[in-house]
């Protein structure tokens, strides 16, 4: 279990004020397939009050999977989900520099990744994370400068300039 989890998290207020969003990050990944990503990233909020129900998330990730992977192309993956098992949006970000197959679309694997959890009350905010998150991680020189990063510090740092600019 990564170090930063005994850290306080780092809240995210977005810039329209229409919430927060708690982010926690992994650099780098030690899981090999796609359910250990996914089971990795929900071990960053383990100690934090907002994960509800660790199970029911996990679940609720794997049944929008089954829905259609969230591994996109360009090595990133964006498993999401709306769920009871959180009590406020959750960020957790993880790179890998050697890559997880994620059943991308491109069909190659997985370096960055973005676990997206939100309650089921807010549909719109999940939706405009969402494309947050995918106008962020289409850019190039974002994707470049993330999998060079090597402390969590410095990738929270990063994704909140994005988000609150």
């Amino acid at each position: 279990m990564s170090s930063n989890n005994f850290e306080p998290p780092s809240i995210i207020i977005l810039p329209d004020q229409s919430g927060k969003i708690l982010v926690r990050a992994k650099v780098p990944l030690s899981s090999k397939h796609k359910t250990g990503v996914i089971d990795e990233l929900l071990d960053l909020f383990i100690f934090d009050k907002e994960l509800i129900d660790k199970d029911e998330v996990f679940k609720d990730i794997i049944k929008r999977e089954e829905l259609s992977s969230t591994g996109l192309e360009k090595g990133i993956a964006i498993p999401h989900a709306k769920t009871k098992g959180v009590s406020m949006p959750l960020l957790g970000v993880g790179i890998s520099l050697e890559g997880i197959p994620f059943d991308s679309l491109d069909g190659e694997k997985s370096h960055i990744f973005f676990m997206l959890l939100n309650p089921l009350t807010n549909q719109d905010l999940h939706i405009d994370l969402l494309k947050n998150i995918t106008f962020m991680v289409n850019d190039d020189k974002i994707r470049t400068t993330l999998l060079k990063l090597s402390s969590e510090k410095d990738i929270i740092k990063m994704i909140k300039e994005f988000i609150e600019k």
